[in-house]
């Protein structure tokens, strides 16, 4: 009959690599989420950006019609341009997005003075 201690010892030692086992699928897992996370949070700050320049051109469009008296195009139109193009811009002012986007080189700069134009600093 194999020894009590000797077979308490295999089963410990089986534990422990199995333990071991699990961390690693684990470390692997979380690896590979972060890994994902970090590329959808990359496809953010893209799709950010390019929904901010294409609300800028929309505003800047209705703008000009406006400017030019085309029929169709009224006050309102061009203050809810104005809005949605602000509200875009301010998700570059805090938070993940803004951390994101204001870490390339130019873009504090380029953000601090679209602020400017936009608020008409005094």
């Amino acid at each position: 009959m194999p020894n009590l201690s000797a077979m308490r010892h295999r089963a410990l030692m089986a534990a422990i690599v199995l333990l071991g086992v699990a961390l690693a699928v684990a470390a692997g897992t979380l690896l590979d989420r972060e890994r994902t996370m970090q590329q959808l949070s990359k496809e953010q700050v893209y799709w950010s950006v390019a929904q901010a320049e294409i609300e800028l051109y929309r505003f800047v469009t209705t703008l000009e019609a406006y400017g030019r008296d085309e029929p169709g195009i009224a006050h309102e139109d061009v203050v809810r341009r104005f809005d949605i193009f602000w509200s875009r811009m301010a998700l570059f002012e805090g938070g993940d997005i803004a951390q994101r986007v204001l870490s390339f080189e130019g873009a504090p700069e380029a953000v601090r003075a679209a602020r400017d134009i936009m608020t008409c600093p005094r």
